[in-house]
């Protein structure tokens, strides 16, 4: 099996349109992929890919935030373009 890498911190990300942007400066503690319906119309897929942070290491460059503090794991679940 070929071992993977595990990729430079830190993360940047967001919206193609560059609306939106971020950084991530610790490794996720949670990928996954939603097959949802409105994860299927906001990525025009069958399913999207997200991630969990820590939000203290999660910083919006650009872009609204929406509410998305998790308080019992203290995990950052950040929605983009709600305005």
């Amino acid at each position: 099996m070929m071992e993977m890498k595990r990729p430079a911190l830190p993360l940047t990300g967001g919206c193609p349109c560059e609306a939106v942007r971020f950084e991530v400066s610790a490794m996720p503690l949670l990928a996954y992929a939603c097959h949802c319906t409105e994860c299927q119309r906001w990525s025009g897929s069958a399913f999207s890919m997200s991630s969990r942070s820590p939000r203290n290491h999660f910083v919006w460059y650009a872009g609204s935030q929406s509410p998305g503090a998790d308080t019992a794991t203290g995990l950052w679940l950040p929605a983009y373009h709600t305005n």
